[in-house]
This record gives C-alpha cells, structure tokens and sequence, in this order.
C-alpha cells in the first residue's frame, strides 16, 4: 500500500527578505525586513518535529550552499536566497500507478523567469537522486517555467490505484507575468506519461490578490477538494468537470469543500493563508496542520473547525512558521509529498528521516552556528558569507563533493 511521505528542506544560513518574488504580496511587504536566519531555521525544524510527532512521514534535506560557485566573486542579494526550503516548488513526484512509466518518476521543476530560483532544479535533482534512487526515476526538467506541485492536486479513490492528477495554469492573460502557463503543464504530461489527468485554470483576479500559486486558494486529497469560491476560472464549470472526472474514474462521488466570499473574502484568504495549510496523512487519518495565523483568525478558524466537526479532516494544529509566511510561504509551501509503499520507504537511507537524534542534532547546530542577523552588506564586505555551515550540516547525511 502506498504511504504519503514528506520531504522538507532546511532553511540556509543567509535567509532574508530581499522581495524577489513579483505578485507575491507577502514577499513585497517584508522587502528589506530584517532577517533572523536561525529563528528561521529554528521555525522550520519545529515543524518538520511537529508532522513526525503527528505521525507523518518526514524527510529532510540540508540547505543549498549559497551563493553558488559560479556566483562566489561577484554575489548580489538574490544569489543568496533561500527559497529552496519551499519545497512544493521543486518538482513533481508521480507514483508509477499514475504513469505508464515502471517506476515512480520525478520531474524537477525550472524556474527559469526567478533569477533567485533558477538553480534550484541542480540541487533538488541531485537531493532527490540520493533519497530516492532505489526506486524513482529521476527525470530530466522542462524547458518552460514550471513552479512544481505548488499548482497540482492530486485525488484518488484507491491509494493503490491511479490517482486523478489536477494541474492549475494560469489564464492567458494576467496582471503580473504567469507562475504556471499551460504550455508548461502540457511538457510535464508528455514527460510523465499520466493515465488520468486534467488541467484547470487559475481565477485571473485571484493572482490579482497575491494567490501567486494554486496551493494558497485551493487543497486536496483522496476524495475531497477544498476550495475558496474564487480560485478557478468559470469555477461553476470547472468543478462540474472536475466531478464528472473523477466520477467517470472512481464510481465515487468527490466532495468539494468550497468556502464562500461571505465566509472569507480572497484577501482574508490570503492575508490568513488557510489553504496553504499541510495535509497530514497517517494510519490514523488526515490532519491539517495550519499556519498560525489561522488560529487566532475570526474568519479561517471557524472554518477550520466546522471541516472537523464535518468530518472532512480528523484534526487541526497549528505551527509558528513566520519567517517562512513573511516571505509567503506556508506549511504546504514547505513540502513536497511523495507515495511510496513499505519496501519502498525502508529502502530510503536513514540519514534522511526526521528521528529525535536528527532533531537534535539540528538543534544544536542551528543555535550554535546560525546567524540571528543577516545582512548582505556586512556579508560581501567582510566575505563573511557563511558557506561552511551548510558543508557542516552536510555531513550529517554523509555527502561527499
């Protein structure tokens, strides 16, 4: 049977709040914030501890070293970036039950219009490889800008068997230049060979409002999609599509959970980040595991409670992720979810897994080495960039280079 399972990528040491990503308003507001690299990397490991506690899955991978060798002479501010810790960007994980493919497959995604991004694909396919290689095929990229699972969903009936694959593109003509284009989404199609798949299109005024991925408006799982009453095109049709798919798939109806204007308007959608909330799976059920802003939201925290009360998920917690959402960045942002069975999973190095050695291991390295202040000024001048923290913690999953 397969198991959802949870990869994580740990903060590096020059986090900061340089603004690099156009139509995301959170990024836009901190631009220029001061930073605290270990409270950032400090936030992140106790979520990751949070969703082994709950009794996911999780996986880590170190930091990238930034900036990278071929910027080491000259770096400016986004070559330092640490946007690789958002993992929902680095790629697409297909379980070979989906595809025609024998095996699993991953396609990173490239991000070729964020020059602060454009790298990342090298390290998460090299990440990914030493995780995975037992038993994933580890795909060349696109050559479109692709922003990964961030805009797929993917809905199933059976675990075990092919799963409906939703992709979300933006609409041909948007306000600022689009994440996910159509085109794109075709490319990793042709590559991933999917049996069931079907693509929608973004709402145009909800990138308007800063939903500049699919996963800060819309969330699903098994047979239940959770949605805001502004998060596709012509949504009327588009979920009568939808549910006429997956019906035609399953012989099942889908549940879609759709949250009104009047109970959550887009920008307390995304002011609050509710659908960027981190599903949980576990023998036990599904968890929702929130930003904590929701907590305390007059808005997002009764719907938060009436989906448990319903029955769609078993529980909700909340985790203080805010250095992470002032970049806009949520728990959803913060993984990428591969399906794996038993056999599979045991195959995995144990380097990877969250443990409480791992835990603290981590710990002690962040409180003892992470800078509580970042400043790219200080860094170049002093050539103070600190590089070797990253080649310390890589050690920690035996990696030679």
């Amino acid at each position: 049977m397969l198991n959802a399972i949870y990869i994580d990528c740990m903060p590096g040491p020059t986090h900061h709040y340089g603004g690099h990503a156009v139509g995301n308003i959170a990024s836009q507001k901190s631009k220029s914030s001061a930073s605290n690299p270990q409270q950032a990397a400090l936030e992140w490991l106790e979520k990751v501890w949070q969703v082994h506690q709950l009794g996911g899955i999780q996986l880590i991978m170190p930091p990238h070293r930034r900036p990278l060798s071929i910027h080491r002479k000259h770096p400016q501010l986004h070559h330092l970036s640490s946007a690789f810790m958002w993992m929902a960007n680095a790629g697409y994980f297909f379980p070979s039950v989906d595809s025609h493919h024998n095996d699993h497959c991953f396609i990173p995604s490239f991000m070729c219009s964020s020059s602060h991004r454009n790298k990342e694909h090298t390290i998460h396919r090299y990440w990914i490889n030493k995780m995975l290689a037992a038993n994933t095929t580890v795909l060349t990229r696109i050559n479109l800008n692709d922003e990964g699972a961030a805009n797929h969903i993917r809905l199933w009936g059976d675990m075990n068997r092919p799963a409906l694959n939703v992709f979300v593109h933006a609409p041909q003509s948007t306000p600022v230049k689009a994440r996910q284009t159509m085109a794109s989404i075709k490319k990793v199609l042709e590559k991933a060979q999917l049996k069931h798949a079907l693509l929608l299109t973004q709402n145009a005024t909800a990138i308007d409002a800063g939903v500049f991925h699919n996963d800060i408006i819309s969330f699903g799982f098994q047979n239940k999609l959770f949605c805001h009453q502004a998060s596709f095109e012509n949504q009327k049709d588009a979920i009568s599509l939808l549910n006429k798919k997956y019906h035609n798939i399953f012989q099942q109806p889908l549940h879609v959970i759709e949250v009104s204007n009047n109970e959550l308007t887009l920008p307390e959608a995304v002011e609050s980040y509710l659908f960027n909330s981190q599903i949980i799976l576990t023998s036990t059920g599904a968890t929702l595991l929130c930003p904590q802003p929701v907590a305390s939201h007059p808005k997002a925290r009764p719907i938060v409670n009436k989906w448990v009360s319903e029955g769609h998920i078993q529980a909700a917690c909340f985790t203080p992720i805010q250095s992470s959402l002032m970049n806009g960045g949520g728990p959803a942002c913060l993984r990428l979810s591969v399906y794996l069975n038993d056999h599979e999973i045991d195959a995995i190095p144990s380097v990877f897994f969250m443990t409480n050695q791992r835990y603290l291991q981590l710990k002690g390295i962040i409180l003892a080495l992470y800078p509580t202040t970042f400043s790219y000024v200080n860094s170049i001048t002093n050539d103070s960039v600190p590089r070797d923290i990253v080649r310390e913690i890589e050690q920690l999953f035996k990696v030679t280079t």
